[in-house]
């Protein structure tokens, strides 16, 4: 509990306070009898915290036993509110305000009942984020003219990400969960280590994508008094805009000019799940995130697998 505004010349104080204990101890109560002994009006703005028990299959208690034990901690001084009151107030917010009232009139049979009631909103928060993205593709099966593509050893690539998130934290749950949403411009080129399928020639595929990935996900928040940390689960669609996976072949008897030939169709959509740990301290975050998705491969017997390590460093611009 503490003052947060006071006006010596029209002799109004105001007190915000937080109870977790549903009585007042004295320091409360000093603290609230030294305002009003200095001001002619008192505000006092209270927030308080209820939970509902939900017992297990053993358990005696009934889901609201804790909710109407606070309740009658809380309004024990007050003879309007008797025992079968409390005893039926349901556990929502219409109940808990009629309580009050008839306590504020309790207490001070001229005091007015002019309040303010607000819900909680869902807050967002929208911004920018760049990443580093290390990603690495490994392929599995035959193609339609057989080759077996376990043989090509792709090497590990790093690529620059760029994009905005919007924020959603969910209200009535004290900022713990959120749904957040991410669209990222993202663009790769990951070539293979030269292989020999024959005697006379050498292949060396190149694979190039620019896509478009927009990735949804829960987040469970730990809020602090000077940071946020989160960790999060969700799911990536991406969009290729361009993509190719072309092999070129050179000879390695005759030195016959390079062709290219293609080795598969790429596929247009993937898919991916992803997890992060982050924490957000004011108006910025990071994040280190790891990906996995279904690769590009549009053949039934040909799997492809792309994984994804990323670090991501966000701004909110509000």
């Amino acid at each position: 509990m503490r003052i947060i505004y006071t006006n010596l010349e029209m002799k109004t104080g105001v007190i915000i306070a937080r109870f977790q204990s549903p009585y007042l101890h004295e320091g409360h109560k000093e603290l609230i009898g030294r305002v009003r002994k200095d001001h002619t009006k008192v505000i006092v703005l209270i927030e308080l915290f209820f939970k509902r028990h939900y017992p297990d299959a053993n358990s005696v208690n009934g889901p609201d036993d804790d909710y109407t034990f606070q309740l009658r901690q809380l309004f024990r001084d007050c003879s309007l509110i008797t025992d079968k009151k409390v005893q039926n107030a349901r556990f929502n917010d219409i109940c808990f305000i009629r309580l009050a009232k008839e306590y504020n009139n309790c207490q001070n049979k001229n005091a007015t009942n002019n309040y303010e009631y607000r819900r909680e909103k869902t807050k967002a928060m929208f911004g920018i984020d760049v990443s580093l993205r290390y990603i690495n593709i490994t392929m599995s099966g035959i193609t339609m003219s057989g080759f077996a593509v376990g043989a090509i050893n792709f090497k590990p690539a790093y690529s620059m990400d760029a994009g905005v998130f919007l924020n959603l934290v969910v209200p009535n749950t004290q900022k713990r969960f959120a749904v957040y949403n991410e669209l990222l411009f993202s663009r790769y080129d990951i070539i293979s280590v030269p292989f020999y399928p024959g005697s006379f020639e050498v292949k060396q595929t190149e694979l190039t994508a620019t896509y478009l990935k927009l990735s949804n996900a829960l987040r469970y928040q730990f809020p602090l008094r000077c940071a946020t940390p989160y960790i999060q689960i969700g799911l990536v669609n991406g969009y290729a805009m361009d993509g190719s996976a072309n092999t070129t072949v050179k000879s390695t008897l005759y030195h016959t000019p390079v062709s290219t030939e293609q080795l598969m169709p790429f596929r247009k959509y993937e898919r991916a799940v992803f997890g992060g740990l982050g924490i957000c301290i004011g108006k910025f975050e990071a994040e280190c995130r790891y990906e996995i998705g279904n690769g590009f491969s549009t053949y039934q017997n040909v799997s492809t697998t792309s994984i994804s390590f990323l670090f991501l460093v966000k701004w909110a611009i509000f």
